[in-house]
């Protein structure tokens, strides 16, 4: 008895289902279309929090600058 594991086609729900999967992969155009649409979001998400992360750290060095320049010459 062979043990290997033969491919088998995903069964379209539909004729619609059959037409817009893409050969050779399990997902089709409207999950495509979400996955799209999800990582867009996460794209932008992440943009966002790099943003605020820079804004912090260049807040932070300009706060240290300036406790240095304070602690080292006196006053400005």
């Amino acid at each position: 008895m062979s043990t290997e594991a033969t491919p088998s086609e995903p069964e379209a729900t539909s004729d619609t289902d059959a037409a817009e999967s893409y050969p050779g992969s399990e997902f089709n155009r409207r999950d495509i279309a979400e996955f799209t649409a999800d990582d867009t979001e996460a794209t932008a998400n992440i943009g966002k929090m790099l943003t605020i992360f820079f804004g912090y750290s260049l807040l932070a060095m300009i706060v240290v600058t300036l406790w240095t320049v304070w602690v080292t010459f006196g006053s400005f």
